[in-house]
């Protein structure tokens, strides 16, 4: 489907909505665009999140749990 007769069925859809699914409908919208917007920076919220032993707490414990795999492979 081309962007413009997308763009043309959303907006005829939207005409049909009930107040409450409008409000979700838009709701969706502004998630959509900060999602895009924040999608390169969104990782680097993270950093510093914990400290540099718990994440080799972390570290450590995963490599000891996913050191063997259990059954057949």
């Amino acid at each position: 489907m081309k962007d413009l007769s997308i763009r043309h069925q959303l907006i005829q859809d939207i005409k049909f909505l009930s107040p409450e699914l409008l409000s979700q409908a838009y709701q969706y919208l502004e998630l959509l665009k900060a999602t895009k917007n924040n999608r390169k920076s969104t990782w680097k919220s993270y950093i510093g999140c914990i400290s540099d032993q718990e994440a080799t707490t972390q570290k450590e414990l995963i490599d000891k749990e996913f050191e063997n795999i259990e059954g057949e492979w």
